[in-house]
């Protein structure tokens, strides 16, 4: 058994059946754009296609250090903090908190805090739809806490009808109900968002730029960030962003050895990326540390490149839809894939694995 180091991505995979005669990446294409509903039905046909969910964590050499089956099918993100990894299920699933390092999973409690059970309505199937969940800890006391924003289908006079924010502390099994974001924001894509020591980051959006009319809302400068700060559970100041003046281009959020960083990438050729470094959160001063140019093949269908760690020589990149893990080396420019398996959540994992047990299949 190989151990995992310090930084290997958590990342969950489909295994392929034997008897599957289609090719695994354009099984994966098909399962990727069916709802999670309709690939259950695929039971009939395929028995092991609902059955054979499961995480793995490997480290930066593609080794498997610990293999754990899932009950539920279906993941929408994989988000790690600590020694912890957090399950999001599709759609309004269940989300469930992971300890790669023992295999226990704890189910989170679904439904509304009670401040928001108002907005749930009357006999309705769904009251309302989670957009995002961040997780993260607290780091003057240890705690693990969730945080997720909700729309609620009914209005309500206290909530309107935009997004509510609910803290959960693991360990308290309910919902507390949280201030509205001070400013619209894009939550519904995991890499709009990112958090940093018990800090989590949301990019915010401009009214102006929205197809649908807004009430009640603060319009923010381009590059703008909203963030929420966990031990508090108040939304913070907005920070100015890394545009500095520049023409908008395409933003996403990420981590990087501790650092919040914002990725600039040309909106006709996302290939292109520069990596923007905040240095000191109180002065707001960014620096560029990286450009990165990747020379991708047309037939991958790339549609974003997302980094996820980063050090004086590489940096470990996952591309999506299709969850290609690649290296790019920053001496030589060139980029090649991690491995050839296809994976759905990816994340990086940084806890230790000092308990971790032989891989099971």
């Amino acid at each position: 058994m190989a151990p995992a180091g310090p930084r290997s991505p958590a990342r969950k995979r489909i295994k392929t059946a034997p008897g599957v005669t289609l090719p695994p990446d354009m099984l994966f294409e098909v399962f990727l754009n069916l709802p999670a509903s309709s690939v259950c039905r695929f039971r009939t046909v395929c028995r092991s296609c609902p059955r054979s969910w499961h995480v793995d964590l490997v480290d930066l050499a593609g080794t498997v250090a610990r293999r754990t089956p899932l009950a539920e099918s279906g993941a929408r993100e994989l988000l790690t903090c600590g020694d912890l990894a957090c399950l999001i299920g599709t759609g309004n699933g269940i989300a469930r908190v992971l300890d790669p390092a023992t295999g226990a999973v704890t189910v989170l409690p679904p439904g509304l805090s009670e401040e928001n059970k108002a907005g749930e309505g009357w006999g309705r199937r769904e009251s309302f739809h989670v957009v995002a969940y961040a997780f993260g800890r607290v780091s003057s006391t240890g705690e693990y806490k969730l945080l997720r924003l909700v729309r609620l289908l009914r209005y309500t006079p206290s909530c309107g009808s935009g997004l509510v924010a609910e803290v959960l502390t693991l360990g308290d099994p309910r919902w507390r109900s949280r201030r509205s974001p001070l400013v619209l924001v894009a939550a519904d894509r995991m890499d709009s968002m990112a958090v940093i020591d018990g800090v989590v980051y949301f990019l915010a959006l401009q009214i102006e730029q929205l197809p649908f009319f807004v009430n009640n809302s603060v319009s923010a400068e381009p590059g703008s960030i909203a963030s929420f700060n966990l031990e508090t559970e108040e939304w913070m100041p907005i920070l100015r962003g890394s545009l500095n003046g520049r023409q908008p281009q395409l933003l996403t959020l990420t981590e990087l050895n501790g650092f919040f960083v914002t990725v600039h990438s040309d909106r006709c050729q996302r290939s292109s990326m520069d990596l923007w470094f905040l240095n000191d959160s109180k002065q707001k001063t960014w620096v560029k540390r990286y450009s990165i140019r990747l020379d991708l093949c047309p037939r991958r269908r790339v549609f974003s490149t997302h980094p996820l760690f980063a050090d004086d020589r590489k940096i470990l990149l996952l591309v999506r839809p299709k969850g290609v893990l690649m290296v790019y080396d920053l001496q030589t420019g060139s980029c090649k894939d991690l491995d050839h398996i296809n994976c759905v959540p990816v994340s990086l994992y940084k806890g230790s694995m000092l308990s971790s047990r032989s891989v099971q299949d």
